[in-house]
């Protein structure tokens, strides 16, 4: 058996350091949303990066707006990996 993590964090941003892709929000492989997060968080970026005056106001927005995503995909992923093997219907297996 190999173990399913997942994690919201509270914060993905403190000073100069900013969490992006899957060091942001540990999502279980159930949700199939890796890729996707990684592209979405790259395109946040890029978009904060370009529209803010200064460095930490774009980081402030991307931090925000990527939680506010993030952590309902772990939530996401929890129900997923619950009903699918924790509480899986029998016969399924």
């Amino acid at each position: 058996m190999q173990p399913v993590v997942d994690l919201e964090l509270p914060r993905i941003r403190r000073g100069p350091v900013l969490l992006a892709g899957g060091a942001s929000t540990l999502v279980r492989p159930h949700a199939a949303a890796g890729a996707t997060k990684a592209l979405q968080d790259a395109l946040c970026l890029e978009e904060e990066m370009s529209r803010a005056q200064t460095l930490a106001e774009a980081m402030s927005s991307y931090e925000a707006r990527r939680r506010e995503r993030g952590n309902p995909l772990v939530k996401l992923g929890r129900r997923m990996g619950r009903d699918q093997v924790e509480d899986a219907p029998c016969g399924a297996g």
